[in-house]
């Protein structure tokens, strides 16, 4: 961003940041290229920050990979059907490859989206997901921001994001447009503390379930 913005006459330019997000380079950054600047904030600094068309769910899993996993496909068709449209939200490439390319997914179809692949596979791989050629998109959080999928049905997170933002942005990837969402965060026992911590700073609470 500062790259393009080292382009730019800033003295006579009118500038407008828009951001799901505050966190503090947000704020370095508008504070560096932007002169008193008016500060419009939908959401508020003590108020929920999440849309009030997603429902938001915890589940407890077992602290354990290979079942974690094996619970997603059952966890999607009890939740939305086979039809549905879902993103699952995984910490690392490997996991998202792994997820794709193994035996998680036995009915339902999947794809798999992360920083590694080309810009045409990128390509290849949302244009499939839209138009419904599979129902899962497995992604990394090259997904969770600046990517605009319509009719997500539900998300889910295959283990407890790095903070609040992360949250924040993957469950806006459902309930958009008005429509309706659900944003499943997959957890153990040992994360449980985590969760109450997420709730407050997302100012929202969750559902909690059982696998």
């Amino acid at each position: 961003i500062e790259e393009v913005l080292g382009y730019v006459d800033m003295v006579t330019a009118q500038t407008l940041l828009f951001s799901a997000t505050t966190p503090s380079w947000i704020q370095s950054i508008s504070a560096k290229y932007m002169s008193d600047p008016l500060r419009l904030d939908a959401v508020g600094q003590n108020e929920q920050r999440t849309a009030t068309t997603v429902a938001h769910k915890a589940m407890l899993v077992p602290d354990n990979d290979k079942v974690r996993m094996s619970l997603l496909e059952d966890l999607i068709t009890v939740e939305a059907g086979v039809e549905s449209k879902t993103i699952v939200f995984t910490q690392t490439k490997r996991e998202a490859d792994e997820l794709s390319s193994g035996s998680a997914f036995r009915v339902l179809s999947s794809g798999v989206l992360h920083g590694d692949l080309t810009q045409k596979q990128r390509d290849v791989t949302l244009a499939g997901f839209k138009s419904g050629k599979f129902k899962v998109l497995v992604a990394t959080d090259v997904a969770a921001r600046g990517i605009d999928i319509s009719n997500v049905d539900v998300v889910v997170q295959t283990s407890m994001p790095q903070n609040s933002d992360s949250y924040v942005h993957r469950a806006g990837r459902t309930g958009r447009a008005g429509r309706k969402g659900t944003s499943i965060v997959l957890y153990t026992q040992r994360q449980r503390y985590g969760v109450t911590r997420l709730e407050k700073e997302i100012g929202n609470g969750f559902s909690f379930q059982k696998h």
